[in-house]
């Protein structure tokens, strides 16, 4: 019954999710390239997302974060997260802790997809990670341990930085969770 309403609920999260996505490729909205962070307001230009670098690669590079930017690479991190973790398990079967963070990936994708409609931002294009994640089942462990370490410095970053109250609030919980899935990562990586 608890594995039933958890498949139940993971399928609407990601009906909402994808219903989200698609709506909002459906109707163009101009890219604030400009959000305000406190009293200044810095233009993004040559951004490490333009080199290629997405989720917390191009966060680490970004040295004018916005909230745009921070929205921006979290949501990718998180796309990114999930399709590797997606990936390892099409190799190597649904196994733990792939299947239990692969879901919190999703819940992770949900929470933030509302903070780009509230501030008016336009979703960015989802693109599949291309990077190895190993060979062996211990070669992923070891990349999810390093993906999680990533995640963790991001969010650590972001949370340095002059936040409205909402967006801080996501990014602890996500903070969190990571920590969570890197211990999990850990104990099979040992």
């Amino acid at each position: 019954m608890k594995n039933n309403i958890r498949k139940v609920s993971l399928i609407l999260i990601f009906a909402i999710s994808l219903t989200l996505l698609i709506a909002a490729c459906g109707r163009p909205q101009p890219v604030n390239e400009s959000m305000k962070t406190s009293s200044t307001t810095v233009n993004s230009v040559d951004s490490p997302t333009e080199k290629g670098l997405l989720g917390a690669a191009a966060a680490n590079q970004d040295k004018n974060l916005e909230i745009a930017d921070m929205l921006r690479y979290a949501l990718e991190d998180e796309y990114l997260a999930r399709d590797t973790y997606t990936k390892i398990m099409a190799k190597f079967g649904e196994i733990r802790p792939f299947v239990n963070i692969r879901e919190s990936e999703n819940n992770h994708i949900a929470m933030l997809l509302p903070l780009f409609e509230t501030y008016g931002l336009s979703l960015p294009e989802h693109e599949s990670d291309q990077a190895p994640y190993g060979s062996t089942l211990q070669e992923a462990y070891i990349a999810g341990v390093q993906a999680e370490i990533e995640n963790i410095a991001m969010y650590e970053r972001f949370l340095k930085e002059d936040l409205p109250e909402d967006v801080r609030n996501i990014f602890e919980k996500l903070l969190r969770a990571s920590e969570k899935h890197l211990k999990a990562f850990e104990r099979k990586a040992d």
